[in-house]
């Protein structure tokens, strides 16, 4: 009974960080319609690309053209617009790099004690990183305000067991860097 509410809880938040995810960046509305615009799916770029690549690979038979080049390529878009988003100079901008290191903690501390807690908060930053991955736009900060209660206890489960001076130095440096 107890694995059932775990893995419903992870579902529950799964769920509030892709709507509210959505719904900051503005690709659902107050309404719950959504606007397709905003979504990679609507980038003429890659329907282009896709449909020009099946006409012009011409050393590999059409039928097998049609297989190799197809919409899967969206796959790649999600996963290069989270590696966009989530790159350091992002991560700095929204949580600064020396609080990076107590998350990282927290989120060992998760898996060596309480590793359903572990997989919820997975499960929230995963959902906030597909709606990341489905925005048009890479640069949706917003997409992390429903990430950040779960970075927020990441946190405080990982600032326990941190050594002061390097936390301070690392803070000091991403400082720095914002300038």
């Amino acid at each position: 009974m107890k694995e059932i509410k775990k893995i419903s809880l992870a579902f529950v938040l799964f769920g509030v960080v892709m709507l509210g995810g959505f719904l900051t960046t503005r690709v659902v509305s107050k309404n719950f319609s959504i606007d397709k615009v905003k979504l990679i799916s609507d980038m003429p770029s890659i329907r282009d690309a896709v449909a020009q690549h099946q006409k012009d690979a011409l050393y590999v038979p059409y039928k097998i053209r049609l297989i190799i080049f197809n919409k899967s390529i969206y796959v790649y878009q999600v996963l290069r617009n989270i590696a966009n988003f989530w790159n350091l100079d992002n991560f700095n901008k929204i949580f600064l790099w020396g609080n990076f290191y107590p998350i990282i903690l927290g989120l060992r501390t998760l898996w060596l004690k309480q590793r359903d807690k572990f997989w919820i908060c997975i499960s929230g930053l995963s959902a906030g990183s597909l709606v990341i991955g489905l925005n048009k736009m890479t640069d949706a900060r917003g997409a992390s305000w429903f990430m950040l209660p779960i970075f927020v206890y990441l946190f405080f489960k990982g600032i326990k067991k941190i050594n002061k001076k390097v936390y301070a130095c690392l803070l000091a440096i991403s400082i720095f860097f914002l300038l």
